[in-house]
């Protein structure tokens, strides 16, 4: 899913990874473009703007430009939330379905936007030759985020 409409000038754009519960490969091909359709409802339901949703089986990169009446940590504890309930309800997921602990969010601009978009809709490409582990540790150096290895989230490999 993505959404490039018009922004207005003072807009942040934030890159949100969550990762899936259980170490398990719970959002299969099948499964994808509904699970990405349904948190990018959420996003929308909630008064953001999902810019663009990207599902991979054990995480997903979430691109919304935020409703200042809501504080990121809430949005986020709302999109994982009603999503597993969704995805409970709707999908063949695992019985209680669950998001791990914790996310990831980076603030990009919006001459970032279009390449970070493509980037994300490469992601079934990527992972061809790397594993999340890679990616997710990548994305917090690059963005100079301190962190303790054992507070990670738990990958499968």
């Amino acid at each position: 899913m993505d959404n490039m409409e018009h922004f207005p000038a003072n807009y942040m754009l934030f890159h949100i990874v969550i990762a899936t519960g259980g170490k398990i490969n719970t959002i299969s091909p099948e499964v994808r473009q509904q699970a990405e359709k349904c948190i990018g409802d959420i996003i929308e339901e909630n008064g953001h703007t999902p810019v663009s949703v990207v599902c991979m089986p054990d995480h997903c990169h979430i691109l919304l430009d935020l409703n200042p009446d809501l504080s990121l940590d809430d949005a986020i504890i709302l999109i994982k939330k009603k999503s597993a309930r969704w995805f409970d309800e709707h999908l063949s997921f695992p019985e209680n379905y669950y998001w791990q602990d914790g996310y990831a969010a980076f603030t990009h601009g919006l001459p970032d936007t279009a390449e970070l978009i493509e980037k994300l809709l490469q992601q079934e490409e990527y992972h061809k030759t790397h594993k999340f582990r890679e990616e997710y540790i990548a994305l917090l150096d690059k963005h100079q985020v301190d962190y303790d290895e054992n507070e990670l989230f738990e990958f499968r490999d």
